[in-house]
């Protein structure tokens, strides 16, 4: 062996000697637990380690040093970076993530155009933990070709390595075993490995990854009846016959949720993340017409958008990008309930049919050719949430069936333009109007609480009378109502009754409104019968 050779394994061994006194020694190499701390003891373990990786796998000569590593950059060599920094017995410890990578089976060689650093933490089924730290200030984000900020090492556009379904290691010291389907990777349930490894099993990018004859798909969604969609688009898009694949998720940001108040990612994101689609591919900006998003758009270079319920204005840019167009999924009957909340603005109306249409993007509000239409009756329980994901289930099933059209470009041919002088508004829910007033009539109380149920929900406020005759606010919160034709009962003009099960309010046109489920601020909901034993004896009215 040259003094070369010797030169670099003694660096590789000595660095990875000082990683290993960072990571929690739950456990040796070999899996055996150990409470050896001695820089010998994992010098000795160390070299046992590097001679089994050297019998067992071929070493290339760039795998042996964390320097090395950062000049070869590649989607096996370049994912986990340990510099050593001087005077200090710890590891700066880093995952780098490539965004764009490409390999060529002509050359052998690997085109890196960007890599990131990210932090996390993962576990390696031999026991031992490792930690990567969040990047120092200034080295986070994408790294052009070129660019010196990895300890000052430049990143190589090119590098020589095996193709991906090859095993390769990241050093003699830390031999991470190959994973070359997605299906594998489910035993490490860190979500960094699956990030880790997501270049090799999926060729890093779509012009890598992209199967043969297969059209790339965008999709754009947020909350959970999207989440369906896309959920219809991965099943179909694993099918030997599907003439697509999904090539990128877009969706809103991560979004404080809960008491906690935790950023927690979106439906559609979650999703994405629990089927194995690499996170990188994951878009999330705070605006579309954002120029690094229109620019990592370009990258994926997409045949066809689809949006659904994303709740993001498209600018012209983006609508210029995929070549068959854009297409969104839209809960009614276009032109009618054109907007953000077209299926609570039905439930409003009490519209007794509705529907769903798949049309074409424009820059005017919901105003492009239809493709195709579904029509669905509405009964008169029926709940916004509970229709929404009836229509977008609906929905997803028609653009399977016309995914083939609007690939090939026959659809937009066969799509109608639509009728301007139809057309309504179905204007974005504010929480002002979701206060009840017994003034209507009772049909219209009990259309708006089916409408606004989840968000912003429909809300009242009630007179309560104590034995004393004093009298004090009561707001409730309303669930469920029915429409109650006549009542029987006599009392007050004001007076709010119970008969079997309901509370009974009277209001515009000598109208009842059976209110069947409520909930008291701060409380959970429950039933009218509850609600009432709850008051012993105290009078109820409606507030004036």
């Amino acid at each position: 062996m040259s003094s070369e050779p010797r030169e670099k394994i003694s660096r590789g061994r000595s660095l990875a000697r000082r990683s290993l006194l960072t990571c929690s020694p739950s456990s040796n190499l070999s899996g055996k637990k150990t409470t050896a701390r001695h820089p010998r003891a994992f010098s000795r373990r160390l070299h046992r380690a590097t001679q089994a990786s050297s019998a067992s796998e071929p070493r290339q000569p760039w795998h042996h040093t964390a320097h090395q590593v950062d000049r070869k950059v590649s989607p096996d060599t370049s994912l986990l970076i340990a510099t050593h920094r001087p005077r200090q017995a710890v590891e700066d410890l880093r995952c780098a993530k490539l965004t764009s990578c490409s390999f060529s089976s002509s050359s052998g060689l690997w085109r890196v155009e960007t890599v990131g650093l990210v932090a996390g933490s993962f576990v390696r089924d031999d026991g031992w933990a490792v930690s990567v730290p969040q990047p120092k200030r200034g080295l986070g984000g994408d790294w052009p070709v070129g660019a010196s900020g990895l300890h000052g090492h430049p990143v190589k556009a090119r590098a020589q390595v095996p193709p991906p379904k090859l095993s390769t290691h990241l050093n003699p010291v830390f031999p991470i075993p190959t994973i070359p389907t997605r299906e594998t990777m489910t035993r490490y349930s860190p979500p960094l490995l699956r990030r880790f490894f997501s270049c090799a099993a999926t060729s890093a990018s779509p012009a890598a990854g992209r199967g043969a004859g297969k059209k790339n798909l965008v999709f754009l969604g947020s909350p959970q009846v999207a989440a369906s969609v896309l959920d219809t688009l991965l099943a179909a898009s694993g099918s030997p016959d599907s003439g697509f694949q999904v090539a990128a998720v877009v969706t809103q940001p991560p979004a404080a949720k809960n008491r906690g108040r935790k950023l927690l990612p979106s439906a559609v994101a979650q999703l994405a993340l629990d089927r194995g689609f690499p996170e990188e591919l994951i878009f999330t900006p705070e605006r579309a017409r954002e120029e690094s998003f229109l620019s990592d758009l370009k990258e994926v270079k997409p045949d066809v958008c689809i949006t659904a319920a994303y709740g993001n204005i498209l600018p012209r840019k983006f609508l210029d990008i995929p070549p068959c167009g854009t297409v969104n999924i839209h809960p009614s009957l276009l032109p009618l309930y054109r907007g953000a909340a077209p299926v609570q603005r039905a439930l409003q109306d009490g519209v007794a049919e509705t529907g769903v249409s798949l049309a074409y993007t424009v820059r005017a509000l919901d105003a492009g050719p239809v493709i195709a239409c579904e029509r669905f009756s509405v009964n008169e329980y029926i709940k916004a949430p509970e229709l929404l994901a009836i229509l977008f289930d609906i929905g997803s099933k028609l653009l399977i069936n016309e995914l083939p059209s609007i690939l090939d470009g026959s659809a937009i041919e066969k799509a109608h333009p639509q009728d301007d002088s139809k057309a309504t508004l179905a204007p974005k829910l504010n929480s002002e109007e979701s206060w009840l007033s017994f003034d209507q009539e009772a049909k219209e109380l009990h259309n708006k609480v089916r409408a606004f149920s989840g968000w912003p929900g429909t809300r009242a406020k009630l007179q309560l009378i104590n034995q004393n005759g004093e009298a004090d606010v009561l707001e409730i919160k309303v669930i469920s109502t029915k429409v109650l034709a006549s009542c029987d009962k006599v009392g007050d003009e004001n007076e709010i009754l119970f008969s079997g099960s309901s509370l009974l309010i009277p209001c515009s046109g000598s109208t009842w409104l059976e209110v069947l489920e409520l909930q008291l601020p701060g409380k959970k909901v429950t039933t009218a019968r509850d609600f009432w034993n709850g008051l012993r004896g105290q009078k109820l009215l409606k507030s004036p």
